[in-house]
């Protein structure tokens, strides 16, 4: 665990009724961390095994904030839903 860090828990679980006999787990990570801001904790549900959990966190509140973005474009600019340009080779 991280120290003075805001990281609460830093689990590694699985769930036994998704796996099928004789196959291994499939491990998820269970990131909970303490928002200063929110006076709340805060868990994250990933399957990110390599990352630290500070960076996890980091992630997903950052992707919050992209998506609280894209709901206020769609609210104020009447757009029903945003179309991804296909790859380029």
């Amino acid at each position: 665990m991280p120290q003075n860090r805001n990281v609460l828990k830093d689990q590694l679980i699985w769930f036994p009724s998704q796996v099928k006999a004789g196959e291994e787990p499939c491990l998820f990570r269970r990131v909970e961390i303490w928002d200063e801001d929110k006076q709340e904790s805060i868990a994250f549900l990933t399957s990110l095994l390599q990352l630290g959990a500070t960076t996890i966190a980091a992630i997903y509140k950052d992707r919050w904030q992209v998506e609280l973005f894209f709901k206020a474009l769609k609210q104020n600019l009447k757009i029903k839903t945003f179309v991804e340009p296909a790859p380029t080779r």
